[in-house]
């Protein structure tokens, strides 16, 4: 079952949008992981494209300047 979650934060006006839960990481991501050839291969922040992250959202929209991941380099 699929479940949303709907966030708002208030900075100069109401910005609204739903949010899906975490979920495991997909077969298809952690097929590319597994991938030698593969360059997210044993990749230890891997996590599906397959949609918005609730955990590491900070501010919409969902950019990487608004995640906590923007610290890291982009593999």
């Amino acid at each position: 079952m699929f479940f949303l979650k709907e966030i708002q934060y208030l900075i100069n006006n109401i910005k609204t949008t739903s949010i899906s839960l975490d979920m495991s990481v997909c077969d298809e991501c952690l097929k590319e992981m597994r991938d030698f050839k593969n360059k997210r291969y044993l990749y230890s922040f891997i996590n599906c494209t397959c949609g918005p992250r609730y955990t590491i959202i900070e501010n919409i929209p969902y950019d990487r300047v608004n995640i906590s991941m923007k610290k890291f380099k982009m593999c």
